[in-house]
C-alpha cells in the first residue's frame, strides 16, 4: 500500500510540473516580429477555429499545410460530418466537400468567403496564423497584434515551436465577422 500512495504521490507531482510546463509555453505575449524575419515556406498545423458573423457561428477542427505552392486547409464538423478541404493556389482554389470538387479561378478571398459565406481573409491569414503581417500591405501596430486591410488580429497566447514564437491562441475580426483560433500542433518543416 505505501509503495501505492507513494507512486501515486510521485504520478501527481510530475502531472503538476508537466501542467505547469505546459501552462508556462501558453503565457508568452506576442511581440511584433523583428525585421527581415522571414517566414517558414512549409508549415502545418492542427487546431480549431470559430467562424461567426452576426446570424451565426460555427466552430470545427481545422488542418492547415503550407508549402511554396498551395495551402491546403481542411475543416470538418462533428465527428468528421462535413468535411470540406479548401486548395488555395495562386489564382485558383479547389474545394472538396466529399460529393463534389470544384476547381474555381479567381481570386481565393472572394471564392472562400463565397462558400462559406462568411467574409475570410485567407490570403492573408497565411502570415497571420505565423504571427506576421502581409508585408504586401500597410499595417497598424497594436499591443496584442495589428490591424491590416481592416481586420484586427490579436494574439491572446503564444508558444515556442522550434525557436519560433507561434500562436496558440488567436482572433481575426472585421466588422460582424469573428474568427478564433487555438492551434493545438504545429510542425515546421
Amino acid at each position: 500500500m505505501r509503495w501505492f500512495c507513494w507512486g501515486l504521490s510521485l504520478a501527481l507531482t510530475l502531472a503538476l510540473f508537466g501542467c505547469a510546463d505546459l501552462a508556462d509555453r501558453h503565457q508568452l505575449q506576442y511581440q511584433q516580429p523583428m525585421a527581415g524575419f522571414n517566414m517558414p515556406q512549409v508549415w502545418q498545423f492542427e487546431g480549431r477555429i470559430v467562424i461567426a458573423n452576426d446570424k451565426e457561428s460555427v466552430t470545427a477542427p481545422i488542418a492547415w499545410q503550407h508549402d511554396t505552392k498551395q495551402d491546403l486547409i481542411d475543416l470538418s464538423g462533428p465527428l468528421a460530418q462535413g468535411h470540406v478541404r479548401i486548395a488555395v493556389m495562386s489564382g485558383r482554389v479547389t474545394i472538396d466537400d466529399g460529393d463534389q470538387e470544384q476547381f474555381i479561378e479567381g481570386d481565393p478571398d472572394e471564392i472562400v468567403t463565397a462558400r462559406l459565406g462568411v467574409e475570410v481573409p485567407v490570403a492573408a491569414l497565411k502570415y497571420w496564423v505565423l504571427g506576421l503581417h502581409d508585408e504586401r500591405m500597410s499595417v497598424l501596430a497594436q499591443d496584442d497584434g495589428f490591424v491590416q486591410s481592416g481586420w484586427l488580429v490579436r494574439y491572446k497566447a503564444m508558444q515556442m515551436v522550434g525557436g519560433h514564437q507561434l500562436p496558440y491562441k488567436m482572433s481575426v475580426e472585421k466588422n460582424q465577422t469573428r474568427l478564433k483560433l487555438i492551434v493545438d500542433q504545429w510542425n515546421i518543416l
